[in-house]
């Protein structure tokens, strides 16, 4: 719903018209499926399922780490004004197109 009034919005900015009306028409019919078997209970553990959670894992990551645009450090005079005034920094070294890079 949410996109569909977004969508009219702008539409009408544009001045283009369109209807919120949902159609009543419906589809009828059966559609071709696989055979799904029944489940066996118990444990399985031989593969074992797991759920990854990827729509929390970077907000979690920027929150805890503290990271965001507005604390890069762009010089290392910076940094160590920051130290000299009891900040607390992590240094990240790696290598990028060839050359180290200090994060």
């Amino acid at each position: 719903m949410k996109v569909r009034n977004l969508l009219s919005a702008s539409a009408w900015q544009e001045g283009i018209l369109t209807s919120t009306i949902p159609c009543e028409q419906t589809e009828t019919g059966k559609y071709p499926g696989a055979y799904v078997f029944p489940p066996v209970k118990g444990l399985e553990n031989r593969r074992p399922v797991t759920g990854l959670d990827f729509v929390s894992l970077y907000p979690s990551l920027i929150m805890t780490y503290n990271l965001s645009p507005d604390k890069i450090i762009l010089s290392r005079e910076r940094a160590e004004s920051l130290k000299e005034s009891g900040k607390k920094l992590h240094e990240i070294n790696f290598q990028f197109n060839g050359r180290d890079v200090l994060t």
